[in-house]
């Protein structure tokens, strides 16, 4: 395996440098614009593995490394790319989900193959100085599956050695579908988040705090992930919607028309409800004249909103 360098170690890039230096890998360099950060993460890499990275200036890194992974925020991806010095034998590995492999056109254009690595997962943050955090998130990675791209068969070999090595395995994204595919990622993860968030919102206009809520609303959740992961969406699928109970929607609806704010979760839950009636017909639990009543009530709601 050739040398490694990780430029920008936040969660991604922090767990990914933990990862190599486990599996032995050659992890030689490390850069981020918080230098203490990059001697803190090297120094416990230092101490628990066999590996030992130099702290090194983003411009420095091609003098020590032949893959350089660049796992800074997407908006700076290129400008970062372009402090590097580039040539043939070196390899630039965005992690991005979202971005092109354009965004590395300034290693492109010296002669360098180029790459994406995005692992399919979210990331807690982690104290570079604590290797069992660090520990933690690579076995994360360990279980995650990585989207890979490659400008050539050399370059998506390598990837995959690495996603294998460090992660469940591989899939490959079209460049014209890096948008979209980013976006199966926000709906299945931060829209989750945003979905508890809003239920704990729910949850304090009763009158509890939000720690309470996230207490008792674990088990449903979990179970509700796992029974969708195992069963697929279909047949996971509960509820009023799934049972065509009209009555406890038109519950819903009368209640959320009577929280204090701007209608902003009565309009998501317009929304999430129109978008589980046809998963609800595909179940076969709700007939014709029940999905019916269910729409139309929506239908009434989105009138009445609209107004």
């Amino acid at each position: 395996m050739k040398s490694i360098g990780i430029i920008g170690l936040g969660r991604m890039g922090a767990a990914l440098a933990y990862a190599l230096a486990l599996k032995g890998l050659p992890l030689t360099a490390l850069a981020s614009r918080d230098r203490q950060k990059a001697e803190k993460l090297a120094k416990t890499i230092g101490q628990s593995t066999d590996t030992h990275p130099q702290v090194v200036a983003i411009e420095d890194m091609a003098k020590q490394a032949e893959i350089i992974f660049i796992a800074t925020p997407d908006d700076a991806i290129a400008a970062n790319c372009a402090r590097v010095t580039w040539d043939a034998s070196k390899t630039a590995v965005h992690l991005s989900g979202a971005q092109t492999l354009s965004v590395l056109e300034a290693a492109s254009q010296e002669g360098a193959h180029v790459g994406s690595f995005h692992p399919l997962n979210s990331f807690a943050p982690s104290d570079c100085a604590r290797a069992r955090e660090l520990y933690d998130k690579a076995l994360v990675l360990k279980v995650s599956y990585i989207g890979l791209a490659g400008s050539d068969a050399e370059c998506l070999s390598l990837l995959e050695s690495l996603a294998h090595t460090v992660g469940a395995g591989h899939f490959l994204i079209a460049e014209e579908h890096r948008a979209l595919y980013h976006l199966t990622a926000v709906m299945a993860s931060n829209f989750l988040t945003t979905l508890v968030a809003t239920s704990v919102q729910l949850w304090q206009q009763m009158g509890y705090d939000a720690q309470a809520a996230l207490e008792y609303m674990a088990p449903l959740v979990r179970s509700a992930s796992h029974n969708t992961l195992e069963l697929g969406p279909v047949a996971a699928l509960t509820g009023p919607i799934a049972r065509g109970d009209s009555g406890t929607v038109h519950k819903h609806l009368r209640a959320l028309a009577e929280l204090p704010d701007t209608g902003q979760t009565a309009r998501l839950y317009h929304a999430l409800a129109m978008a589980t009636l046809p998963l609800a017909v595909s179940k076969g639990s709700l007939d014709e004249a029940r999905y019916r009543q269910i729409l139309n009530l929506l239908q009434m709601e989105e009138q009445r909103c609209v107004k």
